[in-house]
């Protein structure tokens, strides 16, 4: 696998992750400690997400593309291809 490095100023993120399990978690809490503003949307929230301070969680299904219209930074953190 190839890795692509990028840098962002973590306080001007605005980043939505779709996904609460353990990948969606990290990427979730790592955005998070960098400053960004950081939306979950996923059915199952995972304990971590739960007892994270600064974060906007979505108990509910990725609905579209308004989910992410605000976003500058978005992370598919699922194992559903839909």
């Amino acid at each position: 696998m190839s890795l692509i490095p990028l840098g962002f100023e973590g306080e001007s993120l605005i980043a939505v992750v779709v996904g609460g399990g353990k990948v969606g978690a990290r990427r979730a809490l790592s955005l998070s400690n960098a400053g960004a503003c950081v939306t979950v949307i996923a059915p199952d929230i995972s304990e971590a997400l739960e007892a994270a301070p600064r974060l906007s969680i979505h108990r509910r299904e990725y609905a579209g593309p308004d989910d992410i219209a605000s976003a500058n930074l978005v992370v598919a953190a699922t194992n559903s291809r839909d």
